[in-house]
């Protein structure tokens, strides 16, 4: 919590040429941080030892999961795939990497990772140009933003 708050601070000095110390996030109950005298949406996610930070003057979602949690998602496979699918023929680290992308859309629209809209939201591949979000995978983490 803390260091996702610094980095948001940090970042935001940068972008806005002002001291860190000096950006305030307000904070709001289910809801993003919102930044002060600002005209930027924030979104912070953390994972282990990992932290991402997004801002943007549109809506954004981040979400970060470092590898190895695939198997706690088998529970809710079923919310990951999409109806023609069946978890069972997905691996661990393809199911992460759809809680990864769903999540990310849910913190950009400020919505509830309730089943059922979990469950109603449909990933299809699609051109990069066309893309609303996007999925970086390295050998630690995955991380998807969603603009």
């Amino acid at each position: 919590y803390l260091a996702g708050h610094w980095l948001a601070r940090l970042q935001l000095g940068r972008l806005l040429d002002r001291d860190p110390a000096e950006c305030v996030l307000i904070e709001r109950e289910h809801l993003p941080p919102q930044v002060l005298d600002a005209p930027l949406q924030l979104s912070l996610s953390h994972s282990g030892n990992w932290i991402a930070c997004a801002l943007s003057p549109a809506a954004i979602g981040i979400d970060l999961e470092e590898r190895g949690r695939g198997p706690q998602l088998r529970t809710f496979a079923h919310l990951l795939v999409a109806e023609e699918e069946s978890p069972g023929e997905l691996d661990d680290d393809t199911l992460l990497q759809r809680w990864v992308l769903k999540e990310a859309l849910i913190k950009r629209d400020c919505g509830s990772a309730l089943p059922q809209y979990l469950a109603s939201i449909l990933l299809q591949p699609c051109r990069q140009d066309d893309a609303e979000i996007e999925l970086l995978s390295t050998t630690s983490f995955h991380l998807a933003v969603a603009c």
